[in-house]
């Protein structure tokens, strides 16, 4: 799952998980869009997703402006 890429991200790289998911929370810690394959990911499931191998996940902060 997405969730578990995220986990196993976060435990190699600590900066992973102090910037972008907190595993012991289970939360992002910032608004992040993440697409699947080069479609966009939302809802509160989208931790939930089963990655096949090969998939592309793609990480991009949103950001605003005015």
């Amino acid at each position: 799952s997405l969730r578990a890429c995220f986990n196993r991200l976060a435990e190699r790289y600590p900066k992973f998980a102090e910037v972008i998911y907190d595993p012991h929370e289970d939360v992002l810690h910032v608004q992040v869009v993440i697409t699947h394959n080069g479609l966009l990911l939302t809802g509160s499931d989208r931790l939930d997703l089963v990655l096949q191998n090969g998939d592309s996940i793609v990480l991009i902060p949103s950001y605003a402006g005015g």
